[in-house]
C-alpha cells in the first residue's frame, strides 16, 4: 500500500512539474536554468507607477539614470523570505550611493508588508501592487525574481528561483554600476 501511494505521489508530482515546465516560455526556461542568472536578456523594464507603504512614489522616470536592483517576492514564498536578510544587507551597503536604487515589488497587501518588515527586520522600499502588474514587471517569471536594470531601463541581469547568492548579486550590481 505504501509503495502504491509513493508511486502515485511520484507520478502526480512528476506530471505537475512536467506540465508547469511545458507551460513556461522559452525565456522563462532560459532564466530559470541559469544558476548565475541570465546576462543581457534583451528586455526592458515595463512601465510602472507605485507607492511604498510609506507613500513614496516610484516610476520609471524616478529611477531613470540609476542602476536599479529590483526584487519580486511575496509572503508565502519560502525562498523569497530566505533572501530578505541578504537583500537588506545589499540595500544598506549601497543605499547612500546616488547612482543606486533598490526597489522591491510584491502583490501582498500593505498590512502584510508591514508585518513582514517587522518580522524579518528589513527596511528597503517595498511597493505593493496588483498581481497582474507584478507579473508584467517580472516578465511572468516565478518568485523570487531579482534583476539589475541600467539607467536606460534595460534589464542587464535577471535571476529567478531559489534564494539568491548575495555575493553574486553584489558582483552583478557593481559590474553594471561601473558601466554607467
Amino acid at each position: 500500500m505504501q509503495r502504491l501511494l509513493l508511486g502515485i505521489y511520484v507520478l502526480f508530482f512528476g506530471f505537475l512539474a512536467s506540465a508547469q515546465t511545458n507551460l513556461q516560455s522559452d525565456f522563462a526556461q532560459k532564466v530559470f536554468l541559469k544558476a548565475d542568472g541570465l546576462e543581457e536578456p534583451n528586455k526592458l523594464l515595463g512601465n510602472f507607477e507605485g507607492y511604498t507603504i510609506d507613500s513614496l512614489r516610484y516610476t520609471n522616470q524616478s529611477i531613470a539614470g540609476k542602476t536599479v536592483f529590483i526584487n519580486f517576492w511575496f509572503k508565502d514564498c519560502a525562498p523569497c523570505r530566505a533572501e530578505l536578510e541578504p537583500l537588506n544587507t545589499l540595500y544598506n551597503k549601497y543605499k547612500d550611493n546616488k547612482d543606486f536604487q533598490f526597489i522591491s515589488f510584491t502583490f501582498d497587501s500593505a498590512a502584510t508588508v508591514r508585518q513582514m518588515m517587522a518580522m524579518y527586520l528589513f527596511d528597503f522600499p517595498v511597493i505593493s501592487m496588483k498581481l497582474k502588474l507584478v507579473r508584467e514587471l517580472n516578465l511572468g517569471l516565478d518568485f523570487p525574481t531579482n534583476m539589475v536594470v541600467d539607467g536606460a531601463g534595460k534589464i542587464r541581469w535577471i535571476k529567478c528561483g531559489s534564494p539568491m547568492d548575495i555575493d553574486r548579486a553584489k558582483k552583478k550590481y557593481k559590474l553594471y554600476l561601473k558601466r554607467k
